[in-house]
C-alpha cells in the first residue's frame, strides 16, 4: 500500500489517484525529500500526482508520465479550482477532436507501439544501449508475431477444407448425419 510523503493520503482508499517513486537525480530527490520534511531516501517513499502540476506531466502511452524534472508542491487547495478548470478545459478539447472526425493527424505520429505497454520514443530510455536492446526485442517480438499470424491463417483455411469436405461428403450420402455432426467443428 503507497501514502503520500506530503498528504499522507493512501491509495487503497483513493485508487483514482496515482503515485510517484523518488527520482533518481540526486539534486531532485533532495528537494523532494525537504518537501516531503525526511531527510534521507527511503524506497518506499512516494507523492501523490495532486502535488504536481499539468506542465510536470508529458503525454505517454495515452497518459500522462511525470517529467524527470518535476518537483512538487505543498499547497494543494490553492491550486485545485485552477486544475478542475484545466481538466474541464482539456476535456472539452477531446471532445471537440473526437467529434471532429479528423484521423490524419493521429496516423502521422511514428511511435514504437506494444498494445500492452503503450508508446515508446527513444528518449524514454536513459542509455542508448537500452534503447538498441529495446528495438532487438521489439524486432523479435513483431517477428514471432508475424509467424503466429501466418500459422493461425494455414490452420483456419486447414479447417475451412475439412469444413468444405465434410459438407460435399454430406451431400452425395457418404456420411450419416451423426458421423458429420461429430466431424463438423462447433
Amino acid at each position: 500500500m503507497r501514502i503520500c510523503g506530503i498528504c499522507k493520503v493512501e491509495q487503497a482508499i483513493n485508487p483514482h489517484l496515482t503515485f510517484h517513486s523518488l527520482p533518481k537525480n540526486s539534486d531532485i530527490r533532495k528537494q523532494w525529500l525537504e518537501i516531503m520534511k525526511k531527510k534521507d531516501s527511503i524506497k518506499t517513499a512516494f507523492v501523490c500526482n495532486q502535488h504536481f502540476k499539468p506542465e510536470d506531466y508529458r503525454d505517454f502511452c495515452d497518459r500522462p508520465i511525470l517529467k524527470n524534472t518535476a518537483v512538487p508542491r505543498l499547497n494543494i487547495e490553492d491550486e485545485l479550482n485552477t486544475c478542475v478548470e484545466s481538466i474541464e478545459h482539456d476535456s472539452m478539447e477531446v471532445i471537440k477532436n473526437d467529434s471532429s472526425g479528423d484521423e490524419s493527424s493521429v496516423a502521422s505520429k511514428k511511435h514504437c507501439n506494444l498494445k500492452k505497454f503503450g508508446i515508446f520514443r527513444k528518449e524514454d530510455f536513459n542509455d542508448e544501449k537500452l534503447w538498441n536492446r529495446f528495438l532487438v526485442a521489439f524486432e523479435e517480438m513483431r517477428k514471432e508475431k508475424v509467424l503466429l499470424e501466418r500459422k493461425n491463417k494455414r490452420l483456419y483455411e486447414k479447417v475451412q477444407k475439412y469444413k468444405h469436405i465434410v459438407e460435399e461428403l454430406k451431400e452425395k450420402n457418404l456420411l450419416t448425419g451423426l458421423v458429420a455432426d461429430m466431424l463438423s467443428i462447433r
